[in-house]
């Protein structure tokens, strides 16, 4: 082999292999398989996705106790399980559901303090015909009605409590 042609191989490969080469070849390299810095879009879309898979995992680890109860058939967990969620939209079907596990003594517990407060304020409304002037009784109902969801009623009561003693104030 000739001096010349061993000379170019040498260069050739010195070329090939020279640190700064290499180190562009696998920087451009990896720019080709990670296209993702290219779009930000798509960047974002994975960098929320995972986000929400990180969140999503640690959520699942931390699952109420009180779910676990409810699968365990505890009957006070069931009531207390059904008093939480009265307001939302499935509270029926969830009732009738452990209806048919526990009977209707359920319903009583779950709508036992409702049923309560109904009788409270028809006892009270019974003494305030007696004493429409009876602050306490006026300012009772005030706070029944508001917890019973009827806060007109609420509100009428209170303005009636406030004309007898105007230290009255709202919650």
């Amino acid at each position: 082999m000739s001096k010349q042609t061993q000379s170019s191989k040498i260069k050739k490969y010195a070329s090939k292999n020279n640190p700064k080469t290499v180190k562009k070849k696998v920087s451009a390299s990896l720019y080709h398989h990670f296209n993702i810095i290219k779009s930000p879009i798509l960047f974002f879309s994975v960098f929320f996705l995972t986000v929400f898979l990180i969140i999503n995992i640690i959520g699942s680890q931390t699952i109420s106790p009180l779910y676990f109860s409810v699968l365990n058939e505890d009957k006070n967990t069931t009531v207390i399980y059904l008093k939480k969620t009265m307001p939302l939209p499935f509270f029926q079907a969830e009732l009738d559901k452990y209806k048919v596990i526990y009977g209707d003594e359920i319903e009583k517990q779950v709508f036992a303090e409702k049923y309560q407060r109904q009788q409270q304020i028809s006892t009270l409304e019974v003494l305030l015909q007696k004493n429409p002037q009876a602050r306490d009784v006026l300012y009772t109902l005030y706070q029944l009605y508001l917890a019973d969801g009827k806060t007109n009623n609420a509100q009428e009561y209170l303005k009636k409590a406030q004309q007898i003693d105007p230290m009255i104030k709202n919650r």
